[in-house]
């Protein structure tokens, strides 16, 4: 797996998103995703680019700390490509700047929040 690819990608979707020549749709994640894995994920976003499924969502994962006796929640921001079907054909969860920033970018673009803001504030 070539990272700087990845990275490179994930900056162009960024990009392409601020311009507003990409847009995402907040849904339901598929099973591929959400079934069968001790993860919930709260935001899931896809989009269509260059004739691929595009994911980019948010898992929460639930673990035991033996030490301190207590449970904690980790969360990561993934990228996905499906396949037509839904299928997972590449999962990308490093932490990686250039995927956060994505991700930060598709909430704020796809929710409007100036706007929201701006019809709360009149």
């Amino acid at each position: 797996m070539n990272k700087k690819k990845i990275i490179e990608l994930l900056v162009e979707l960024n990009r392409l998103t601020v311009c507003g020549d990409l847009k995402w749709y907040l849904s339901t994640p598929p099973q591929a995703i959400s079934v069968y894995r001790d993860v919930y994920v709260p935001r899931y976003y896809f989009t269509e680019y260059k004739g691929k499924n595009i994911a980019v969502y948010e898992e929460r994962v639930r673990r035991f700390s033996g030490e301190y006796e207590e449970h904690y929640h980790v969360e990561y921001v993934c990228f996905a490509i499906l396949s037509d079907k839904n299928q997972l054909e590449f999962v990308y969860a490093e932490e990686q700047r250039a995927l956060m920033d994505l991700f930060e970018t598709i909430v704020e673009t796809s929710v409007d929040i100036d706007g929201l803001l701006d019809n709360l504030l009149d």
